[in-house]
């Protein structure tokens, strides 16, 4: 049986490789901001937006011998039943301006399109984004679905799925994550994971680390993508990084920021500097290069720590599971 579920849960990926964009109303989404802006329409994106969702065919005791098993999500993409069906899927959308990849580490699947330069010009992005959001929400149930699907056939104790829309440059558009319906609702990337998630105050602000993601960059190099949440409580417009110093560690050794690769998509990066208003909350993320498979200790401290006794926000996640 073990050879029937590369098969079918890889024909259910490549699916929805093709949905993202079609049958959930992105490509109609991008035609309409296209159109506030030209007279003419973005190319048809072919015979690949008829494609029907089949979620319901997915076996939901596909998974019931030990043996059929992967021990990684990583391993469960690299199948060659599984790898056939995506990159057919991504052969067939190419050429409709927008790279489509999907990857994994070891408990988190990851949906990458980008959108190429052409293809954008012209285009409100901010309003691109929010339909992407959009339509990310109309189509949560079939993710959730796919996240579940293959938790039955991983070993990992939590499976995600990441879906991230970008530019050619690596600037992200749009991010969700998805977990199985039993496990957590869909948010947005570094949303709520169980409700383990950290939080404390640092000079009248909120600080959270809410959660984590490790892959592996184009250059080969493992990375770890770190989620917080910032709230401004004081009485004036301030950054975090006026407030607090944000630093990875494995071993007791700090460790790097992650800098220089495309594969690294990070959402609102850059609201870790922009100022915001009283009573705001914003949520951005950082990279760091991973030294090796320890534990890794996330620790954002106040900018004056060492002149008074304002404990520091602490998580440790483990580089397996990620908790």
């Amino acid at each position: 049986m073990k050879r029937n579920v590369p098969r079918i849960l890889g024909a259910l990926l490549a699916i929805c490789l093709v949905l993202s964009l079609c049958s959930c109303g992105i490509y109609e989404k991008l035609n309409d901001a296209y159109m506030k802006m030209n007279d003419d329409t973005l190319p048809d994106p072919g015979p690949s937006s008829t494609v029907q969702s089949n979620t319901d065919s997915t076996p939901s005791s596909a998974s019931s011998d030990s043996e059929e098993l992967y021990a990684t999500v990583r391993e469960f993409l690299h199948d060659p039943q599984v790898r056939a069906e995506i990159d057919a899927s991504i052969d067939e959308m190419a050429g409709d301006g927008m790279e489509a990849s999907v990857e994994g580490s070891d408990d988190t699947l990851v949906y990458t399109f980008r959108f190429d330069d052409d293809m954008l010009e012209g285009v409100d992005e901010e309003m691109l984004a929010a339909n992407l959001e959009e339509a990310l929400d109309e189509v949560s149930g079939t993710f959730e679905d796919i996240a579940q699907s293959v938790s039955e056939v991983v070993m990992a104790e939590e499976i995600m799925v990441l879906v991230v829309y970008g530019k050619a440059d690596g600037t992200v558009l749009a991010c969700r994550e998805f977990y199985p319906p039993q496990t957590g609702a869909a948010g947005t990337a570094g949303g709520e994971t169980g409700g383990k998630e950290v939080r404390g105050t640092i000079y009248d602000c909120e600080i959270g680390i809410l959660s984590a993601r490790a892959g592996v960059a184009d250059n080969s190099e493992s990375y770890v993508v770190v989620n917080f949440e910032f709230s401004n409580d004081s009485d004036e417009p301030v950054a975090c990084n006026y407030v607090a110093l944000i630093e990875a560690y494995q071993g007791g050794i700090q460790l790097n920021e992650a800098y220089g690769s495309d594969s690294i998509m990070l959402s609102n990066s850059d609201y870790f500097t922009t100022n915001i208003k009283p009573g705001t909350t914003v949520e951005f993320q950082k990279a760091f290069w991973l030294e090796n498979d320890e534990d890794i200790e996330v620790e954002a401290r106040g900018l004056l720590s060492s002149l008074d006794d304002t404990p520091p926000v602490t998580r440790t996640f483990n580089i397996v599971t990620m908790e």
